[in-house]
């Protein structure tokens, strides 16, 4: 593998025994969730989240060096022990853990190994728990399980990231970290009962420190300057009561953690309201307390939990993200004068520091909206503010913006493998779409997809990834606020659909009308096939016979050729190579014919599926999917097909072993594999490779900006 590889702030792996295991429901649950958690919820892509990369596994990797820790500057390493992993009936996760511990100990003490045990048998695992301390969730009440996991590993991860860039881990490698401390500001009048509930509520669950102005003021030493030195050392968590805002020292508390760029995190406990809000109490995140809501068994524990796992949270949020936008303006070259973990506002720039004519300030996506810019920009006009979507766009020093109007870029995705597993490895892929295509909408590309336009099939679940919604989800709030009169820029519509038959169905008028904006249809006919017409839409669908699977082969070629007509570039990523509809995997169809045409293409095989094939089989390796014993093993009805298909369209037939040595050869012609996408073969094969989303991105839009600019 290549060695100049883009350092990634953080990596979570999260191990645990599937196959055969009883449990397995339930750690699938617990990892799902952590994922959620440190990650973001993949149903919910808009939101403010963490973008912690994740990898579930339930299974150990075959060669350690698939999880690519040396590139991470930090890792945690998790560890769902129940009792399937400690009997180790495959023999596959005792050794596994042991050359991991081993690796985790070279690389230093940025790496942890992080047990979390489901069983009190845990300790038999292996003989080197012995010497480190286990998460026992066991021990905790069922319903209480997950929320003790969230706040443990927020806890420890955000302890680890706040002492790292203290430096009190390189002066003492085994000193563990520091406790977080909180300040919890409130006003005693009616915010005092709750504070000393959630104080006491801390004791029980974590060593974390919390301070309290009636128990931690020293007597005879200035109250001011207590306030303020703890303030700059702790993370605010605020009771935002009824008189919270009226209280001279409360404000002056919110507006010293804003000044000091501490994290914060408001709870609302209103009776009846306030007669004047506090102006500067926004821009940071708001939960909301009732006192009425207690659990089932009359304790105010679930309430308690859920405040306490959402400020670790936010500590967590808030630190990485300052690693996080530091890594990201280093790999696009941006000279950052300031990060902040908020989006920018009045405080913001009273406290941005410098005076300079220029200067760049970073915040995290998703970006401000234009009328909140508006305002920012009129008060400070000399400041570009970016948040890390827009970073791959500034050229001369922040001065200017390279958008890429004009170029359309195609979409070849679907989730490689379908197993009881399968759901681990897609949702990486999922998200990883949510990063390319956030990144392609803001450069002004124009992403062109031929999915289904219908947001949910018929009684698919509302939380199942629909990526056509996120298209369009995304495509509304990215790129669509750049299309303003004032910013002298007029965008392309920023996707493109081809609706086809027997795909899906006709866009009605109604649908069309309501994604004007958004969407640019192209329809591409239906082929032509003696005695097919429209009305054969819904038999043809059912894809039973040999006339119906010959339809889809048919319509899918052409529709993807057609598609091809309208690119500049094409992105690979995953794509099933069984139980697909048309004469061969569609990822490999369509990468074969943008090779035809010689079209620049972004091979991302690092998740596997059809691209890893295809880029595997770039570098001279021989592949068992493209031969047929594999589709007799696998997909014999496709065989079947195959048998009638070829003879009858003998110009298109489909010849595996063909397939194979024409990617050898084309393999090993060029410096870029023949691909065309302005990349060197040695940032190609990172591409191959990469699972991690900043340096995918940013070796993508490396090459559409050579494409862009030739």
């Amino acid at each position: 593998m290549p060695q100049h590889r883009v350092q990634i702030p953080l990596a979570v792996h999260i191990f645990w025994q599937d196959a055969g295991n009883d449990n397995a429901k339930d750690l699938r649950k617990y990892a799902n969730h952590l994922y959620d958690f440190l990650n973001r919820n993949t149903a919910d892509p808009l939101d403010r989240y963490l973008e912690i990369p994740v990898f579930l596994l339930p299974n150990p990797p075959e060669h350690l060096d698939e999880l690519q820790l040396e590139q991470c500057q930090y890792s945690l390493n998790i560890f769902l022990i129940d009792d399937a992993m400690v009997l180790d009936q495959g023999g596959i996760w005792g050794g596994f853990f042991e050359k991991l511990a081993e690796k985790v100990d070279s690389l230093g003490p940025y790496h942890k190994i992080y047990p979390v045990a489901l069983t009190d048998s845990f300790v038999h695992f292996h003989p080197q728990l012995a010497s480190l301390h286990a998460v026992r969730l066991y021990t905790e009440k069922t319903n209480r399980r997950n929320r003790f996991l969230y706040a443990s590993v927020a806890n420890f991860l955000s302890r680890l990231l706040y002492m790292a860039s203290s430096g009190r881990i390189e002066a003492d490698q085994n000193a563990p970290p520091l406790p977080i401390q909180l300040f919890i500001s409130h006003a005693k009048l009616d915010g005092e009962v709750l504070a000393k509930r959630f104080k006491d509520h801390l004791v029980t669950i974590f060593d974390i420190g919390a301070f309290f102005d009636d128990i931690h003021m020293i007597p005879a030493w200035s109250f001011s300057d207590q306030i303020e030195q703890r303030i700059q050392k702790s993370v605010l968590l605020v009771i935002h009561t009824d008189s919270y805002s009226s209280r001279e020292w409360c404000r002056r508390e919110f507006l010293m953690a804003k000044k000091f760029n501490r994290p914060i995190l408001v709870v609302n406990r209103f009776e009846l309201g306030e007669l004047r809000s506090f102006p500067y109490i926004g821009n940071v995140p708001h939960i909301h307390y009732n006192r009425n809501d207690i659990d089932e068994e009359g304790e105010y524990t679930y309430l308690l939990d859920y405040i306490l796992i959402a400020t670790l949270r936010e500590t967590l949020r808030f630190k990485y993200n300052e690693i996080r936008m530091d890594v990201l303006a280093e790999t696009f070259g941006v000279n950052v004068e300031k990060v902040i973990a908020y989006p920018p506002e009045l405080v913001t720039l009273l406290h941005s520091g410098s005076k300079n004519n220029l200067r760049v300030v970073l915040y995290p996506d998703p970006p401000l909206g234009a009328e909140e810019m508006e305002l920012l920009e009129l008060l400070q006009p000399q400041t570009t503010f970016l948040t890390p979507a827009l970073l791959a766009l500034v050229s001369d020093e922040g001065k200017t913006m390279k958008y890429l109007e004009n170029l359309k870029v195609g979409i070849s995705l679907s989730n490689p493998i379908l197993s009881p597993i399968s759901e681990f490895q897609n949702r990486g892929i999922q998200d990883l779409m949510v990063d390319i295509t956030k990144y392609l909408l803001v450069s002004g590309a124009s992403l062109v997809y031929s999915g289904d336009l219908k947001y949910k099939e018929k009684n698919e679940k509302k939380s199942s990834f629909n990526y056509t919604e996120l298209l369009i989800d995304l495509a509304a709030t990215y790129q669509k606020q750049f299309n303003l009169p004032a910013g002298g820029r007029t965008l392309p519509k920023p996707l493109q659909a081809h609706p086809f038959f027997p795909g899906f169905d006709d866009v009605d008028i109604k649908t069309r009308a309501s994604l004007k904006d958004l969407v640019d249809f192209v329809d591409v006919s239906i082929p032509q096939i003696p005695g097919l017409d429209e009305d054969q839409r819904e038999e043809i669908r059912t894809f039973k016979t040999f006339y119906h699977k010959m339809v889809w082969a048919e319509s899918l070629y052409l529709m993807r050729k057609e598609v091809e007509k309208e690119e500049a570039a094409r992105v690979f990523l995953g794509g099933k190579w069984i139980n697909f509809r048309g004469r061969m995997p569609g990822v490999l169809e369509e990468f074969l014919i943008s090779m035809e045409q010689k079209q620049p293409i972004f091979l991302v095989g690092g998740y596997g599926g059809v691209t890893a094939g295809i880029a595997a089989a770039l570098q001279g390796k021989d592949l068992d999917e493209l031969t047929l014993p594999f589709y007799e093993r696998e997909y014999p009805e496709y065989v079947q097909f195959l048998e009638e298909y070829n003879p009858m369209y003998p110009e298109r037939a489909v010849d595996f072993p063909a397939i194979l040595k024409w990617l050898h050869e084309k393999g090993r012609g060029g410096d870029d594999f023949g691909l065309n996408n302005g990349l060197t073969r040695e940032e190609n094969l990172i591409l191959f490779h990469s699972r991690f989303a900043i340096e995918i991105v940013s070796l993508i839009l490396k090459g559409l900006k050579k494409i862009k600019s030739v």
